[in-house]
């Protein structure tokens, strides 16, 4: 089983994370387009350089701005997507095979018109990323018949859910306070 740690889980600052990671056993980390500030060129470049020197592979990218602004707001449909094809673009380029769009927190679905929304907007992801070689995932959808309704109504090859893990991947999400717990929360796995 390989680990991937969620950047904002490791307790340290974001210069040191590849190294942090990579010291705890991690295999991958997943890096926030907008926490790790990955719409600067320099600062993808960093990234990547960090990759190349720990050998420590960039498993995913997320995009956690759904945490805090509906996914499925039909009153901010052109950011949403404007946000959803930037992703992607950086997911290509940066060769991130990834991304993901969690749908819980402000994103979760509660109702029959937020999973339509939230479906239409999946589809598009799909399908400007299939193109691009990127797969789209979802995480951390609470309810059983709403994540078999989304997956059901998709329908992409290139779509998938990262709840229980994916292709032999665990992905750590949890706010750890200290490294000791990180590490502690890493043995038990592997």
């Amino acid at each position: 089983m390989k680990i991937g740690l969620y950047s904002r889980s490791i307790p340290c600052e974001n210069k040191e994370k590849f190294n942090v990671a990579t010291n705890l056993g991690a295999d991958g980390l997943i890096l926030d387009y907008d926490a790790n500030k990955l719409h600067l060129l320099s600062t993808r470049n960093y990234y990547a350089l960090q990759s190349l020197k720990t050998g420590l592979s960039i498993a995913a990218m997320t995009l956690e701005h759904f945490l805090t602004h509906p996914f499925f707001d039909k009153n901010d449909e052109q950011n949403t997507l404007k946000l959803i094809a930037e992703g992607i673009d950086v997911s290509k380029n940066m060769k991130i095979p990834l991304l993901l769009i969690p749908l819980t927190q402000a994103s979760q679905i509660t109702s029959e018109e937020t999973l339509i929304e939230s479906v239409r907007r999946l589809k598009f992801a799909c399908t400007f990323a299939k193109s691009l070689g990127v797969v789209i995932g979802i995480s951390d959808v609470n309810d059983d018949a709403i994540r078999s309704k989304l997956m059901g109504s998709v329908d992409h090859d290139n779509f998938v859910d990262i709840t229980n893990g994916i292709d032999n991947w665990l992905m750590i999400s949890d706010d750890f306070t200290s490294l000791d717990s990180l590490k502690k929360g890493i043995e038990k796995i592997k």
